[in-house]
């Protein structure tokens, strides 16, 4: 009984102030979403250069303008202050839609990025340019592609690879030829004698000592029956010879008179 007063004056207490429900709305506004902001890697601050002492200066692209100085290459910002430092025997201009770009130190290339972080090492004696998706490159004598981000998406397997022409390399392994497209992924297994790059969707392949055309699904759409190809397709035509002729022939093998 001693404790009954206290029991009544908690369930006065709590009906008097029952607890206030939050509608899912008032619980998202005191929930904080604000984004973490991300740290992104600033270039370093590098003096300023007099570009009329300049041994070259080339064209802006991506924002970047590759130059020589010093018999080493660097690159400018679009206010023609120098971003990424001129420490490279070897640099090209960067690619309109390719964020990166391929320079070389000593005797290794290696990627970099428009502030100059380096994407794939200098670890590389031979690598192709980097103004498509796919970079060649050459490691223990093999031919495989990094992405433009770096990634090695076709291992070291080749013994001989082109870079990419209208979409298309050129391959060859165990003496035989094929061609991969920008996901890497081969178009018919090995099995030709020779290949040229692709040109407006077709490319030319020897076997029994006859040129033809594929496509870019691999099937072969014009035969082996030409000797030569003199010229790959342009405007819708090659130049061929075939029995001492040399003609033209348009996408189905026939000949332009």
């Amino acid at each position: 009984m001693f404790f009954l007063p206290f029991i009544f004056l908690f369930l006065f207490f709590v009906a008097c102030n029952p607890e206030k429900k939050q509608s899912l709305e008032e619980k998202l506004d005191t929930v904080n979403f604000a984004t973490p902001k991300k740290e992104v890697e600033k270039p370093q601050n590098l003096p300023k250069i007099d570009t009329n002492k300049l041994d070259l200066l080339g064209k802006f692209i991506q924002k970047r303008a590759r130059f020589l100085l010093d018999k080493k290459y660097g690159y400018l910002d679009s206010t023609y202050n120098p971003i990424i430092e001129n420490v490279y025997d070897e640099a090209d201009d960067f690619s309109p839609k390719i964020p990166v770009v391929r320079v070389k130190k000593g005797d290794f290339y290696g990627i970099i990025d428009t502030i100059g972080r380096v994407i794939v090492p200098f670890e590389y004696k031979q690598m192709g340019n980097c103004k498509d998706s796919l970079i060649m490159f050459v490691k223990d004598e093999k031919y495989g592609f990094f992405n433009k981000k770096g990634k090695n998406i076709i291992p070291p397997t080749y013994d001989w690879a082109s870079g990419l022409t209208n979409g298309y390399a050129r391959v060859n392994f165990m003496k035989k030829w094929t061609f991969i497209n920008r996901k890497g992924l081969e178009l018919t297994k090995p099995q030709f004698a020779g290949a040229r790059d692709f040109s407006e969707n077709l490319g030319g392949v020897f076997q029994g000592q006859k040129w033809g055309f594929v496509d870019t699904t691999g099937n072969i759409v014009i035969g082996f029956e030409f000797d030569k190809i003199l010229m790959d397709f342009e405007k819708g035509k090659a130049k061929i010879e075939k029995d001492g002729k040399v003609f033209f022939v348009d996408k189905k093998g026939k000949e332009i008179k």
